[in-house]
């Protein structure tokens, strides 16, 4: 199974914020192939079946949206430790 994200390492508040912030603006079908994916483990080609849509296009929504939920964890600020 692939890991899309590993909540439980060192990620921040706000890299957790971006990526649920990321997620939830992406188009609507886009939102269903990735967690149809990533949550319930279809394949790609079991995506396309449920769903109707042809398989490229799923191949595309879920590699653009890991693609974006990428790059909205990369962009949060690193969280600086309090000096004592």
């Amino acid at each position: 199974a692939t890991v899309l994200f590993d909540f439980t390492d060192s990620r921040t508040q706000s890299q957790r914020d971006l990526t649920w912030r990321a997620f939830q603006m992406m188009p609507e079908e886009q939102r269903a192939c990735l967690s149809l994916a990533f949550f319930a483990g279809m394949t790609d080609q079991e995506i396309a079946n449920y769903i109707h849509f042809p398989l490229p296009r799923i191949r595309t929504f879920i590699s653009d949206g890991v693609n974006r939920l990428g790059s909205a964890a990369q962009a949060a600020p690193e969280e600086r430790k309090e000096r004592v």
